[in-house]
């Protein structure tokens, strides 16, 4: 799951714990609205989980599980609105990850296309120039 989707995961879910929709709902909304379908089960899970009276994250599927911070928000917090900050400050990291990647595009991919495109050009040049020569020289040696 990419980080804009847990971003818009996080976001939605502290809308909807905002706004008193109970967790197990909230889960199931946030993740269908998301769209992620791996996303949509795990958090499926998740509300069977809370429906049935078992503790946040208790089931010992692990390999498969929600994101650690997301784990650490649900688990940790019962209250509305301890929950929705939470949830917020997960958003904001979220948020944060994806600027830093795009900053990271932003700076990183002008100089790798530049590089590219200067080191096509230069063999480009330097076939066409000793492509010829070398021939010429070839022939010059053979008469």
């Amino acid at each position: 799951m990419s980080a804009s989707r847990r971003a818009a995961f996080a976001d939605i879910l502290a809308v909807l714990v905002t706004y008193g929709v109970p967790m197990p709902r909230a889960l199931r909304c946030a993740s269908r609205i998301v769209g992620d379908a791996h996303l949509t089960r795990l958090a499926c899970q998740r509300a069977t989980e809370i429906e049935s009276g078992a503790a946040f994250g208790a089931s010992e599927e692990k390999k498969d599980d929600l994101p650690p911070l997301f784990a650490w928000t649900m688990g940790s917090v019962r209250s509305g609105s301890q929950l929705s900050d939470r949830l917020r400050f997960a958003a904001r990291y979220y948020h944060g990850c994806v600027e830093r990647r795009l900053l990271w595009i932003q700076l990183w991919l002008p100089i790798v296309a530049t590089i590219l495109l200067g080191v096509t050009c230069t063999v480009a040049y330097t076939a066409i120039v000793l492509g010829p020569w070398y021939e010429q020289m070839h022939w010059f040696a053979t008469k």
